[in-house]
């Protein structure tokens, strides 16, 4: 099957300084390949179950354009067909001052041909 990315990203102003995303995916469709961080965060993934992988990022300096967490890489498994939905399912984040945020997921499809 083909790979395909899907970047996590933080809009402009977001003043997110650490946060714990739990995406969670289709694994009769997809197999989770690897993470790649990106940007001024520090940040780290690891496949917590069959179709679940966790997120987590840090920076001690919030950026105030849009910014690029990581980018998680999904092979389509051999056979699957069709479009399949990631889903933001956990959610920590908060500021510099540790102040909890509530993130908005936007997008999250992969359509596979």
């Amino acid at each position: 099957g083909e790979s395909c990315q899907v970047e996590i990203r933080l809009s402009a102003n977001s003043q997110v300084a650490a946060s714990d995303l739990v995406i969670e995916f289709d694994s009769s469709k997809l197999s989770y390949e690897n993470f790649q961080g990106g940007g001024v965060f520090q940040s780290e993934a690891a496949l917590q179950q069959d179709g679940k992988v966790k997120v987590t990022s840090i920076t001690l300096n919030p950026p105030k354009e849009e910014a690029l967490v990581g980018t998680l890489t999904f092979k389509a498994k051999e056979g699957a067909l069709g479009k399949t939905e990631l889903k933001l399912i956990s959610e920590t984040c908060a500021n510099i001052d540790l102040v909890d945020m509530v993130p908005v997921c936007f997008g999250g499809s992969v359509v596979i041909e």
